[in-house]
């Protein structure tokens, strides 16, 4: 029983300071940066697709539209939830 407390308090100490170490970040700051990254892609993209059409533009185009539907559909679902 000793043993296995002792290997339970140097995974526990192993794991919190491995959690501890972890870099602090702001998810607020950071989604606001990558949607307007975001933003500036789609603005090119589009410019593309009216100056140089290419198919495989458009269905680049398409994939993003979808995923861009499919989590507005998560959050939609989540905040009914909440």
């Amino acid at each position: 029983m000793e043993e296995a407390n002792n290997e339970f308090n140097k995974t526990y100490i192993s794991r919190r300071d491995e959690y501890a170490s972890r870099p602090d970040y702001n998810l607020k700051v950071i989604r606001k940066e990558s949607d307007t990254l975001f933003k500036k892609i789609q603005e090119v993209v589009n410019a593309l697709q009216v100056l140089q059409p290419s198919e495989q533009l458009s269905e680049f185009i398409t994939k993003a539209n979808s995923s861009v539907d499919k989590w507005k559909e998560v959050v939609a679902l989540r905040k009914g939830r909440s």
